[in-house]
């Protein structure tokens, strides 16, 4: 059985040492994503790419800093998007990157 709904995909661009506090930030963001219950989160590892200063990251040269680009993808149902925006917004300093499309999703049960 499938169940269709509508949301949010959210797409969030950080490098892979950024921090929140002491911890790295995807791995925060992923925390408090859980506690939100969103429908579904995922960090992906870019394996080249350049941030706000415009430097290059490439994975065979950075394999032991991890600083290579991130994307975090976060499916939201509508009525969560908000409180999630909420709480990114107070982690996420400027200079990254956050795209909010329209999308409908399809649950499989």
């Amino acid at each position: 059985m499938e169940t269709e709904y509508t949301g949010k995909l959210i797409k969030i661009f950080i490098e892979g040492s950024d921090k929140y506090g002491h911890e790295l930030l995807y791995k925060s963001i992923i925390e408090v994503l859980e506690k939100c219950e969103v429908s579904g989160a995922t960090v992906i590892r870019g394996i080249e790419g350049f941030g706000e200063e415009k430097k290059i990251h490439e994975d065979f040269l950075e394999v032991l800093s991890r600083n290579l680009p991130i994307v975090i993808e976060v499916a939201v149902k509508n009525e969560k998007v908000d409180e999630v925006i909420e709480k990114l917004s107070k982690m996420i300093t400027s200079g990254k990157i956050v795209i909010v499309d329209n999308v409908k999703m399809i649950s499989f049960e």
